[in-house]
């Protein structure tokens, strides 16, 4: 059930002024009987701002009957804090000195009325005051003004305390707009303006840091938007998606929005749901929990964005009919999503208060689409789910422009939300596949534009490293270009990006494990997430497990090697941060090895009471092991996964994070010596056959790990032997180990019971 029309809304027993900034006939009586406002006629509540037992912002405007039109600021406040805001003595001395923009009260509510020339969080908007002094200033600013021009500014657009944006006409005719922003947000906005300046399509004239203003020239044009008598077609359409595509694939270095892009927006519009129709937040919670869980943690590669990329945004210039997009206030590097979900979203809202057909939305949204997709070769991924994130960010807006039968549309609006997020992700791109990544036609573009690399770079190969059928794949693409030949490995993973291992990788890169040090990592480049893929650099050099013979004169170096890069991964503050919410321990472990042995156990039945001894004697052994402080565990660290690299003697590459977590140190040395003793078993017939080699990697990890214990390394290589057990079953080739990893291991757990006294 929606509200009635005639429930009051604006309930907070904090803050008795709430109600009349909800209530525009109630806040016009109230403003028409202060003695400066006999003559109101109307009056409009453009904007608010909503602190549910602290404060309410709105931002009025007032217009008259001889025509005038005036902007206000109206704060509502506990009685408390009323009381000593109102006695201010700054307040109160434009008021004893007759100021005509002293603020004004309505004491009875808490409501404290200001003018935007005295709003403390934007000080530069004293220039809206007109006389010869801000003319003059207006002028040393900007130069081009004509001699003796006559100059108004008129308030365009304000948010009390955060941004007010003004036209500046020279004669009559528009000139400039000047955008004014608090401390916080001039920065940002600055930044923003200065991308729109570089990429053409605004003209940014002056940046004032002391009154943090800019000046930008106005576009003469019209507006596409239809709710401003815009004509909105699908070839103007089609060709802002390809304006849009373009921005994107600027290589321009921003601030990060937040991630996830809006989130953070979204919850503060359920402040103003609470009040206006408190029947629908349960609903707006839902939705909005639903798409902060499925869209936080979700590594993108982050482009260019406008941030506010709606249809409004956009001017047909007068000459030339060339298509601009203005106000980069909120320009940054996020997620691509976001502006095409922006764009849909108004136009959803549009659908809903029947400015807009669906069928006029869709083939507009179509063209947009089209136009992009040419330009870039393919959608962002997640675009429902951002489309959906668009509308909750504008679930107050029904309320706000006071339509008839606003109820509904926020009804409507969720409900259009919900219909999104329920939507099935289209069809995978066909580079997407395992047999796109390897076309050399459909993959070579999207790496082209992902690595930055030049037009005249040729992709030569694509090639199939490693597969595992359903589940991952590792690829390999090489380019020529002048001067270098390039070559790049990509991690497919069937089921979506993954981009834990990414970012632990990225952490470690960026954190002494680069360039010339001893032990490196590839470098991370890219994310395709749209194709499941991340990408890195490939490393020349030879696996460690190649370089494991007996006679190898570097066995003992290596190990040492081997040892140190251990410790200093394990140790790295950059790692541990990078899993500081994942962990591993010994009870996951146990699950692990517990499962690995029950298949083994059913696929050599004549064994399966042996391997289940073997299991329930290794329960028993953990038991044993010491309590030690969580570290960076790589927990995949073998031989396989290090690499000795060409670039210099001396320097280990380790490989793949994806398992990283935070665990018992002595898991990843044990894991490392249990693959060590399986391969000298499987390739020399003895356990023992690569002990120097074990010898030097535990005396160098042992002597730079401040949490080592030899008798957990002990327990930790029985229980990944044991391990073992199951994985030779898997590999023919390894079939032949089995019998002799069950002996290693039985003989291991007695001598290991009878030194407990068991």
């Amino acid at each position: 059930m929606l509200r009635d029309k005639h429930e009051p809304i604006g309930k907070d027993g904090d803050l008795p002024g709430l109600a009349a900034l909800f209530d525009e006939d109630l806040l016009t009586a109230k403003i028409r009987a202060l003695p400066p406002f006999a003559g109101l006629r109307s009056l409009k509540i453009d904007y608010i701002r909503y602190k549910p037992a602290t404060s309410c912002v709105a931002t009025l405007i007032l217009q008259f009957a001889d025509g005038q039109r005036r902007w206000l600021a109206a704060k509502a406040l506990t009685l408390t804090r009323f009381e000593v805001s109102w006695r201010h003595p700054r307040r109160q001395k434009l008021i004893n000195n007759g100021d005509p923009f002293a603020p004004l009260a309505i004491p009875e509510l808490g409501i404290i009325l200001s003018y935007p020339q005295h709003d403390r969080a934007l000080p530069g908007l004293a220039l809206l005051n007109g006389s010869r002094e801000r003319d003059a200033q207006l002028r040393s600013w900007l130069p081009d003004i004509a001699v003796g021009a006559r100059l108004e500014l008129n308030i365009l657009r304000y948010k009390p305390e955060r941004r007010l944006l003004a036209l500046l006409r020279c004669c009559g005719q528009p000139w400039a707009t000047l955008r004014f922003a608090s401390d916080e947000r001039y920065q940002a906005m600055l930044t923003g303006n200065r991308l729109g300046h570089a990429t053409g399509e605004i003209e940014l004239l002056a940046a004032l840091p002391e009154q943090r203003l800019l000046i930008a020239r106005w576009i003469e044009g019209e507006t596409l938007c239809v709710e401003q008598a815009g004509n909105l077609t699908e070839q103007d359409v089609f060709l802002l998606g390809g304006k849009l595509a373009r921005l994107h694939s600027l290589k321009i270095s921003l601030p990060d929005a937040p991630l996830p892009d809006g989130i953070r927006d979204a919850w503060q519009v359920l402040n103003t749901l609470k009040v206006v129709v408190p029947i629908q937040q349960e609903k707006f919670i839902s939705l909005l929990t639903g798409l902060a869980k499925k869209l936080t943690g979700r590594l993108f590669r982050r482009v260019v964005i406008h941030g506010d990329f709606t249809v409004d945004q956009v001017v047909k210039r007068t000459v030339e009919s060339q298509l601009r997009l203005i106000d980069w206030d909120r320009a940054t590097a996020g997620h691509p999503a976001v502006d095409l979900a922006a764009f849909q979203a108004r136009l959803e809202l549009q659908v809903i208060e029947k400015t807009l057909t669906p069928n006029q939305a869709r083939r507009i949204v179509a063209a947009l689409h089209e136009g992009y997709r040419q330009q870039r070769g393919h959608l962002p991924p997640l675009l429902a789910d951002y489309t959906a994130l668009a509308l909750l960010q504008l679930a107050a807006e029904p309320f706000r422009k006071r339509t008839a039968g606003w109820p509904q549309h926020i009804d409507e609006l969720l409900q259009r939300a919900g219909e999104l997020m329920a939507q099935r992700e289209p069809p995978a791109d066909p580079a997407a596949t395992l047999s796109g990544l390897l076309s050399k036609p459909r993959i070579a573009p999207l790496l082209r534009q992902a690595l930055g690399l030049p037009a005249a770079a040729m992709l030569e190969e694509a090639t199939l490293v490693t597969h595992k059928p359903g589940r991952r794949a590792v690829l390999a693409w090489r380019w020529t270009s002048a001067p270098d030949e390039l070559s790049i490995i990509g991690k497919y993973r069937y089921k979506g990006f993954e981009p834990h291992g990414f970012l632990v990788q990225q952490a470690l890169w960026r954190n002494g494990f680069s360039g010339d040090s001893d032990i490196i990592v590839p470098e991370p480049l890219a994310v395709l997430e749209a194709q499941n893929l991340w990408l890195q650099q490939h490393i020349a050099g030879e696996r460690v497990t190649k370089a494991l013979s007996p006679d190898n004169k570097q066995l003992a170096a290596t190990g040492e090697l081997v040892g140190t890069a251990l410790a200093r991964l394990q140790h790295s503050r950059a790692a541990q941060r990078a899993v500081a919410g994942k962990r591993w321990s010994v009870k996951d472990e146990l699950e692990t090895l517990r499962q690995r042995l029950k298949q083994a156990a059913t696929t050599r039945p004549a064994w399966a009471a042996r391997i289940a001894d073997v299991s329930r004697a290794c329960e028993q052994l953990a038991l044993a092991l010491s309590p030690t402080p969580g570290l960076f565990l790589h927990r995949d660290f073998y031989p396989a996964q290090l690499l000795l690299t060409d670039a210099r003697p001396g320097q280990l590459a380790v490989l793949d994070f994806d398992l990283a977590a935070l665990g018992p140190p002595s898991l990843d040395a044990g894991n490392y010596i249990a693959h060590l003793r399986e391969q000298a078993l499987r390739d020399y017939g003895d356990d023992k056959a690569l002990a120097v080699h074990e010898d030097a990697f535990l005396a160098a990890w042992l002597a730079r790990s401040a949490a080592a214990d030899i008798a957990n390394i002990s327990i930790f290589t029985t229980l990944a032997l044991a391990r073992h057990i199951a994985i030779s079953l898997l590999f023919p080739e390894r079939h032949h180990t089995t019998a002799s990893l069950l002996a290693l291991c039985e003989a291991r757990l007695k001598h290991a019971a009878a030194r407990r006294g068991c």
